[in-house]
C-alpha cells in the first residue's frame, strides 16, 4: 500500500506540475496577444495611382470596320465625356423617338507619362452595356458581356509609355435573350460606359 500511495502522490504532484506549467504558458501567450494588440497598426504604402480618362472621347453612333486601328481617322465623330448614353434622348422623347439598339464605338487617346515606367497598367470599366469589346493600339483585349458589373483588363503589355495610346470601345446594346434584363417597364441605358484608369506598382490587387 505504501508502493501505491508513494505512487499516486508522485502522480499527483507531477500532474500539479504540469497544470502550472500550462496555467502559466497560457498566461504568457494571452499576455502577448494583449501586448501585440496594443500596438498601433501602420499600413504598407501605397503607391497606386488612379487617373480618370472621362474626357476627351469621339463617339460614332454605328459599327464602323476598322475603327480599333490606331490609325483611323475619328475626326468626324461626336466629341463627349463619359459616362454616356446614346439613347437618353429617346428615353425623355418617348414612345415618339426611336430607341436605337445595335452598336457605338468610343475611342480616345491617352499618353502615359514617362515617370510610370515599370509599372503595371489596368483599364477598368465600370459598366458598359450591354456587350463590351475593348482595343488597346490595336490589340483586342475582350469581349465583356452584361451591363451591371465592372470588369478589368490588365493593359501593361500593349501600352506605350511616354507616347500616345489609343483606346477603342466597341458597345453592342441590341436585345440579346442571354443578358438581363430581357424586358422591363423602362427604356434601358443604351451603349453606356463608365470608364476608370489605373496603374499601380504591383500586380494586384487593383482598386475597386
Amino acid at each position: 500500500m505504501e508502493l501505491h500511495l508513494k505512487s499516486h502522490s508522485s502522480t499527483t504532484s507531477k500532474l500539479n506540475g504540469c497544470c502550472r506549467s500550462l496555467l502559466l504558458s497560457g498566461y504568457l501567450v494571452f499576455s502577448f496577444l494583449m501586448t501585440g494588440a496594443a500596438q498601433p497598426y501602420s499600413p504598407p504604402a501605397n503607391h497606386r495611382v488612379d487617373i480618370n480618362l472621362d474626357s476627351g472621347w469621339r463617339f460614332i453612333q454605328q459599327d464602323v470596320s476598322g475603327a480599333q486601328a490606331t490609325n483611323f481617322d475619328d475626326s468626324s465623330w461626336t466629341n463627349l465625356n463619359l459616362p454616356y448614353t446614346w439613347d437618353v434622348s429617346g428615353g425623355q422623347d418617348g414612345p415618339a423617338t426611336a430607341y436605337y439598339r445595335g452598336i457605338g464605338w468610343y475611342r480616345s487617346h491617352y499618353t502615359v507619362d514617362n515617370s510610370y515606367a515599370g509599372r503595371h497598367f489596368f483599364l477598368k470599366f465600370d459598366g458598359a452595356f450591354l456587350v463590351t469589346d475593348v482595343y488597346v493600339n490595336g490589340n483586342y483585349l475582350g469581349e465583356h458581356q452584361g451591363g451591371f458589373a465592372a470588369f478589368v483588363y490588365d493593359v501593361t503589355p500593349y501600352l506605350n509609355v511616354g507616347a500616345d495610346n489609343v483606346i477603342a470601345v466597341k458597345v453592342n446594346n441590341a436585345f440579346n435573350a442571354s443578358y438581363p434584363p430581357l424586358n422591363s417597364n423602362r427604356r434601358q441605358s443604351g451603349g453606356s460606359v463608365f470608364l476608370r484608369f489605373g496603374q499601380c506598382s504591383q500586380y494586384w490587387p487593383f482598386p475597386i
